[in-house]
Formats: structure tokens, sequence, C-alpha cells
């Protein structure tokens, strides 16, 4: 029976560890509370998430602390997160009554439980590896400038980390107790009772976490869906009449995985076949309440689009070496098992989390940047694992006994380094290329593809590609002599050095080109604006987060709220609940200042600039905000702007 191993502390730090661990516990705080309320670095997410999915995320909770109700009037049709996720709801509502509804309570919340996920995957690899890996899974956790940026912000996938941690941490545990019992049989010193508490104990903690992830974001069944490969493979080797060819039934299991993707991403007839699954309810609760897909199986991307997209992950880039270190343990893991009969139980099955993990949300229509965050555990540990294993791993290993070009590991290793070389040219771009000029690029893109002028972006491509291969020669010449001349130890020292200073890179760089914009500019409109106003659209809950106004959320599939907003523009005012301070509350049948906050430049928001058109003209704009990629105009809608108004406010947002 395979026994997971709870070494003793290693390189003689017994009980000296304490005080370095809280030194690096206050550290990674201090990184994360550091310019709290300031705007994310734009490099993190490609789309408005950052900005605008904080205050979305608390909207039910901001309303709550206002009005007393989810929302201010019933015609309000965004169903907002109370329902689905119950447990951060409620978190923020019991939070924002002690701390206010502002950005730095938001804020604080989260880094306090991705502080606590940090402290428990320390004290998870220590009890199952050992310190020293405890500790250098703890720096880079802890240092990673991608879950620094995301610790920071009020995504329920900070919650969720932790709860699949002690999820994960917890059945570890219930899987050592259980082999302890087996042992108590012929093993006098060993307390069956003691082993049977710590089992009661494990299950409970275990049962705990999943309910408690359940009920904060649904995506906790990416996490159960991608440890399957994992199962499927323990087991076969743990029945030893179903051993022998083990490789081939694991193959057989990722094809069986490969062939539904391609019916459910390909052929749309199974849409409403899908639908009617995803319907079927289980105690009152249908089945695609526990899937990690939206709807149906119209989120898959086809193959093409699905690579394409792989092109350009802000997960991969922000940390290249992180990311490919544990890339290279999570395969060695599974050469290790596949083709060496050597199964590492805890390496596997991270390996399987990250691996499988990662791929499906690869072939996902919608998964950004923050989807990702539910994969930065095993990442790190798998990395981990690559700087303390004392074991030296070529690819090379993993061509050995090869024969023929359309191998199956020959694939993996072409996809790796393939990956590889063009994911440090992308770092290069982002790291050194100035976030004007990327702006200014996207702008050029997105207007030329919009009016359909594709002939204007051929000079641009070529030059990006050619620049593109010019790197990937260099880099692939400099790793190819750095092979030769220095040993795999000597390497493992070097990337640790590199990944620390391309971290505290990233991090240095937005620090001191932090902008608090989604902040000021939300006070500032608190501030000019009419308190009892109302705002509409995309943006409107970010832009009304440090505010009074009452916000409306409308997005791009347009199902909810146009009418709503129309009719408010218009004058016709339905009842609206009353703000909980009476001082905020104007007559119910007096007309309201409306406005529409909408980006002229972003994809997202096209229908609703198109159905609002009549509104989008200069007398109606108030103000222009740049938020990361993003130009977002306010524009009013049940008249033409003051002028006077619109001077004050911008001068508001000059000082």
């Amino acid at each position: 029976m395979i026994k997971l191993k709870n070494i003793k502390a290693a390189y003689g730090m017994r009980f000296r560890w304490f005080p370095f661990f809280i030194l690096m516990i206050m550290l990674f705080t201090g990184l994360r509370l550091a310019n709290l309320t300031a705007d994310s670095s734009p490099d993190i997410s490609i789309s408005a998430a950052p900005f605008t999915d904080e205050a979305l995320k608390a909207y039910s909770a901001r309303n709550q602390y206002y009005f007393g109700k989810v929302k201010w009037s019933k015609r309000d049709g965004y169903q907002s997160w109370h329902k689905k996720s119950v447990l951060p709801y409620k978190l923020y509502s019991w939070w924002f009554e002690l701390f206010g509804p502002s950005y730095g309570s938001i804020r604080i919340l989260n880094v306090m439980f991705s502080v606590l996920t940090l402290v428990l995957l320390f004290f998870l690899i220590k009890r199952y590896y050992d310190t020293f890996q405890a500790f250098v899974a703890l720096a880079i956790g802890g240092f990673s400038s991608f879950l620094i940026m995301f610790n920071r912000l009020g995504f329920y996938e900070n919650l969720l980390n932790f709860f699949i941690l002690l999820m994960f941490y917890a059945f570890c545990a219930l899987y050592e107790y259980r082999g302890r019992m087996k042992q108590a049989v012929n093993d006098p010193s060993l307390n069956s009772v003691k082993q049977m508490g710590g089992m009661f104990i494990a299950v409970v903690i275990g049962c705990f976490a999943t309910v408690a992830g359940l009920f904060t974001k649904q995506s906790i069944s990416l996490v159960i869906i991608s440890i399957i490969p994992f199962l499927t493979l323990y087991f076969f080797y743990s029945h030893q009449k179903l051993n022998s060819f083990i490789r081939y039934k694991f193959y057989v299991t990722i094809l069986a995985i490969i062939a539904g993707y391609l019916v459910l991403g390909h052929f749309g007839f199974f849409d409403r076949f899908f639908k009617e699954i995803l319907s079927v309810k289980v105690f009152d609760i249908s089945l695609g309440y526990f899937l990690p897909l939206k709807r149906t199986s119209a989120n898959f991307d086809s193959i093409y689009l699905s690579f394409i997209k792989s092109l350009f992950l802000e997960f991969v880039f922000i940390q290249p070496v992180i990311f490919f270190t544990g890339i290279y343990h999570a395969l060695y893991s599974y050469y290790r098992f596949l083709y060496k009969n050597d199964l590492r139980i805890l390496d596997t099955a991270f390996a399987t989390w990250f691996l499988f993990g990662f791929l499906f949300l690869a072939i996902m229509r919608y998964h950004p940047a923050r989807y990702y965050m539910l994969l930065s555990m095993p990442l790190v540990i798998l990395s981990s694992r690559f700087f303390t294993s004392k074991e030296n791993f070529s690819f090379n290993d993993l061509l050995e006994g090869v024969s023929g070009i359309f191998s199956f590991r020959r694939v993996i290793v072409l996809l790796f380094q393939f990956y590889f070389y063009f994911y440090c040219t992308v770092f290069i771009l982002v790291a050194f290329v100035p976030f004007k000029a990327r702006k200014a690029i996207y702008n050029y893109f997105y207007y030329n593809i919009i009016e359909g002028s594709w002939n204007r972006l051929f000079p641009i491509i070529g030059l990006v590609l050619v620049f593109i291969v010019f790197s990937v020669f260099g880099i692939w010449f400099v790793v190819k002599n750095i092979r030769k001349t220095v040993t795999f130890t000597q390497l493992k020292k070097i990337l640790f050095i590199m990944m620390i200073a391309i971290q505290m890179f990233n991090y240095g760089k937005w620090y001191v080109k932090g902008e608090f914009k989604v902040v000021e500019y939300s006070r500032v409109l608190g501030k000019v604006l009419e308190p009892d106003s109302i705002m509409a659209g995309c943006w409107a809950p970010a832009l009304g987060q440090e505010t009074t106004l009452r916000t409306l959320v409308i997005q791009e599939n347009m199902r909810y709220n146009v009418e709503f907003t129309e009719s408010l523009a218009t004058g016709k005012v339905n009842r609206l609940v009353p703000y909980r301070n009476s001082l905020l509350n104007s007559p119910q049948n007096s007309a309201r200042p409306v406005y529409l906050t909408v980006s002229l430049n972003a994809p997202f928001d096209r229908k609703i600039v198109n159905h609002f058109k009549k509104y989008i003209v200069p007398e109606r704009l108030l103000t222009v905000i740049q938020l990361g990629l993003f130009d977002v105009s306010i524009y009013r809608l049940d008249e033409i702007v003051d002028e006077k108004r619109r001077k004050i406010l911008n001068d508001e947002f000059k000082n």
C-alpha cells in the first residue's frame, strides 16, 4: 500500500522555522496590502474584469447595506450572486455592516483569505513533504505577482482557493489516518481509537470545506473534474489484476475526454440535448448548478480558437518561470509513473489537478484570467517540487524508446518547447513595451477590425511576427548554450533567482506606476453628481462603489435592465426602495438623473452602444475615463449635460 509520508523537518529546521515563517507571512501580507485601493496592473488581464467584477460580486451586499434589500427596484432583472454564491453574499453583508461597502473593506477581506491560503499551503507541504520545501512553496506563492494582484481584488476565487486547499488537506489527512487504521491491526503501538478520531475530524473538515466551496462558487467543480484522471490511474494501479497495460488504459481515458470535447465543442446540435441534461433537478437543484459550464455545450471553443487564445494567457507570461517549472515537474510525475511504474501520490494528484484543469479552462469559450487562480496552488506546489527535488530529469528522457514522428510523448515535448519559447517572447513584449504603446496598438486593431479594414493590420502583424521569430531564435540560442555550460542543479539556482527577480520586477513596476483611478473617479462622481442619481451599464457598479448612487447592471447579453433604464430616462419612474438613511431620499415620484456608462472601444459593449446610440452624442457626454485598455464614457440619458457640471467634474478629475 502506498503511504503519504510525513517527513520530519529537513535541513535541521525542527523548531527554528517558526519565526522565519512569521516574517515571511508578514512580508507577503504587506505586499498585498500596499497600495490596497490602487488599480491592478493592466497586464494581469486583457478583459475589463479587474475594473468591473469586484463591484459586481459585491452588488447585492452593497444594495443590502444601502437599501436593506438586494435590489432597489423590483424591475431590476440582474440576478446578481446572492442566490448562487450565498456564502460570500452573507459574508460581504456582515462585513459591510462593520466597515462599509468601500473598495478598501472589500479588498482587506480578500487579502485575509489569501494569506490564510498561504498559511494552509505551508502546513500542507510541511506535513506531507518537509519544512524546506514548504518554505520554497511559500516563497513562490508569496512572491507570485499574478497571485499578489488577484489576491488584492474582491473575487470569489480568493475564498474558493482557501476552501479547495482546506478540502484537499482534509482528504489527505483522511487517507493518512485510513492507512494507519489498517496498520493498527498488526501494530499495537498505533491507537486505533485515535486514528478513528482523526478520520472523523478529517471528514467533518472536508465536508465543511466542500459545502462552503459549493456555496461560494460552482467553479469548484473544475477541480473535482480535473482530478478524475488521477482517480482513474490510482484505481487501475491499486487493483493488481488491472495494473497491466495501465499506460494504455490512461491513454484511453484521455482519448475519451478528447472525444467528448470534439463532440461538445464542434457539433451545435448537441446544444439542446445538453441543455435538457443540465436542467435535470436533484433535490430541487439543477445539475447545471454543480457543473463548471455556464449553460450549455456552446461554452466550448473549437480547436483552432482554443489554440489562438492559448497564445496570450496572462496566467503564463506574468509568471513564466513558475509556470514552466511547474509544467516540467508535472510531466515528470506522469513520466515516472507511466513509464517507471513509480507512483508518488501527491505529486501525481497535483500534476493532474493542474494539467487537466489548465486544459479544461483552455477549451472553454469564457475563461478570464481569474479562473486560473484555481490552478495556482497546485502550480506553486509543483514548481517548488522542481526546485527541491534531488532527481535530475531531462526532456530527452521522455523520448527514450520512442519510435515514429507522431508519438504521444514526442507531441507533448514539442508543445512544451513551442510554448516555452513563445511565451518567453510574450513576456519580453509585455514587460518592456510601454503600456501606452500597447493600448494604442489595441485601439488600432479594434477600430480597424470593427470597420473591416484588415489590410491596414497586415504591416503591424508582419512586424510583430518578425520580432517573435528573431526573439524565439535568440532565446533558443541562449538556452542551448546554458544547457551546455551548467549542471541541472546550477540551472535550478539560476531559475529560482530569475523567478524572484521577474516577480519583483512585475510588482515593482506596478507599485511605482500604480494609479488609483477607479476609487478616485468613483469618489469624484459621488461628490459632483446628485446623491440619488441612477447609473447604468457594465461599468456602473464599479464607478458607483464609493458613492451612494443607485447602480444598475447592463451587460453584453442585453437580457435585463435595458427597458428599465430607458423608462427611467423618460421619467417613467416606478416606486423605488428608499435608502436606509432618510436624509438621502428624494420624493418617490420625482425624476432622478440617469447616466449610462459605456466603453466605445470594448467588444463586450458594442450591443449597448448600438442600442443607446441616440443618446451617445457629444451634447450628452459628461466625461471620459480611461481604465486599463478601455475608454469609459459617461452619458446623461434624461437630458442634455449641463456644461457647468461637466466642467466641475473634469476639473475634479484633473485634481
